[in-house]
């Protein structure tokens, strides 16, 4: 440009003229009660979040000259109930200790995507989407121990050229080979539940807290 040499910038997406915003619709509801002279107080919420035209990366055919494409597709439901309890234990005038503690339980399920039947992510796919599953869930080999010996490996299912000492992995379909059909559900990347505990204490001019 103008007898400057610049450096290129590869083009590594593919245009989407249609893309558009992820549509969310939320319900909410909540409860609050006091208890003692409000020494003592309980919160309860519920959400249930409805996202529509979800963004993914979505594979298209090599012949475009591009892997994926950013596209809206598919509908994913969010929903949790929340608990929050506080109380004030001791209040004096010199000394007090309060005490909150709260736990969430939150789920997601993805209810379509669109006319994708499923959707892979992570190193070596070990990632997997599909209608009716939480997002993402982990997708991979059962592991059932380690190959002792070479009698160990000549009598499992293995991967080709497999050695003692590696990961023996669960035949899901008893075809002797250890491959693609073996993958299953390995593990859910959401915790069951959520939740803390905080102890406040105050004396004077010194304050302190254990969570």
């Amino acid at each position: 440009f103008g007898g400057t040499v610049v450096d290129g910038l590869e083009v590594n997406s593919i245009e989407n003229r249609t893309l558009g915003w992820e549509l969310a619709t939320e319900y909410s509801a909540g409860l609050d009660f006091l208890f003692w002279d409000g020494r003592v107080s309980l919160d309860i919420d519920y959400y249930q979040r409805l996202t529509k035209d979800m963004l993914w990366a979505v594979t298209v055919p090599i012949s475009s000259g591009f892997n994926q494409i950013q596209d809206n597709i598919g509908e994913i439901e969010n929903k949790g109930l929340e608990f929050s309890l506080s109380s004030s234990n001791i209040v004096r005038t010199d000394f007090s200790w309060k005490t909150l503690f709260n736990i969430s339980f939150n789920r997601n399920k993805v209810i379509s995507l669109g006319d994708v039947d499923r959707i892979f992510a992570g190193w070596k796919d070990y990632s997997l989407t599909i209608p009716g599953q939480p997002m993402g869930m982990f997708f991979g080999w059962e592991q059932i121990g380690i190959l002792q010996d070479q009698d160990d490996v000549e009598n499992s299912a293995t991967f080709p050229g497999q050695l003692p000492g590696t990961v023996k992995y669960r035949d899901l379909n008893d075809d002797g080979i250890i491959n693609d059909n073996d993958k299953k559900f390995i593990g859910n990347p959401y915790p069951a539940f959520r939740g803390g505990l905080i102890n406040s204490f105050s004396y004077k001019n010194f304050d302190a807290s254990i969570a």
